[in-house]
């Protein structure tokens, strides 16, 4: 089941924060099971899915200076035209689930299982992503990212007693362990120049931009240096000149 949700109807339904048209589900199950001479049962299970959910607000734009006569001059154009949004363009969330478990119980030389354990490869991840972006005036915009990956510990072996499968439980309850976390912030400048008479043939642009990330250390490892932080910032500045104009 890939993308399930409900569709929006412009024309009849009110944009809200809460509404149901703006989630939507996506669902997978996958199992192999074989079983030879040489293997007594094989089992490979998969189990994806996520739930996302996506916001457009409408544009609460307000321009206060727009009907002033004074600022009717093409040099006071850069204050008549001074604008705020203050609704965000767009704010999402999505939670990914994949888990896999492979139990793999092997013969023998007496075709038995007598003395024989099972193999057990498992990985269960919950991986957390978010974005807001806003367009706060017509020229500034901003943009922040994040994203969350992080492991749900397994108890070892089957999940055959309840203690286990509680064990379960409250690691997912609890959104599973944090291995890696990322974060972004944009911020984008257009300056006015071009409503200014004077400097209409010059345009530019500023971005700033800031990053951090952190990384958990090994566990159980007793020469590991430990958790990884790192951040950084860019800074750049474009410009054009319309030498023609």
């Amino acid at each position: 089941l890939n993308n399930v949700r409900e569709l929006k109807n412009a024309e009849t339904v009110t944009n809200r924060i809460y509404a149901l048209e703006n989630f939507s589900f996506s669902y997978a199950f996958g199992s192999v099971t074989q079983s030879n001479i040489q293997l007594e049962s094989y089992i490979y299970e998969t189990t994806r899915g996520s739930i996302a959910y996506n916001y457009q607000p409408d544009p609460l734009i307000i321009t206060p200076f727009r009907n002033w006569g004074i600022f009717n001059s093409k040099y006071f154009q850069l204050f008549k035209d001074f604008n705020l949004n203050f609704a965000p363009s767009l704010v999402s969330a999505r939670m990914d689930i994949d888990r896999s478990f492979m139990r793999t119980q092997n013969r023998n030389d007496q075709l038995t299982t007598t003395g024989v354990d099972p193999l057990f490869q498992k990985s269960f991840y919950m991986n957390r992503f978010y974005s807001l972006n806003w367009d706060l005036t017509e020229n500034l915009s901003f943009d922040l990212s994040s994203s969350v990956n992080a492991i749900v510990d397994e108890p070892e072996g089957d999940l055959d007693t309840d203690a286990k499968i509680d064990s379960l439980r409250n690691n997912i309850k609890k959104l599973g362990r944090t291995t890696n976390y990322n974060q972004q912030a944009v911020i984008n400048y257009k300056v006015p120049l071009e409503k200014i008479p004077l400097t209409d043939w010059i345009s530019a642009d500023f971005r700033y931009e800031a990053t951090y990330s952190w990384m958990t250390g090994a566990i159980g490892q007793k020469d590991t240096l430990g958790n990884v932080i790192q951040n950084s910032r860019n800074q750049s500045i474009s410009g054009k000149l319309d030498l023609v104009q």
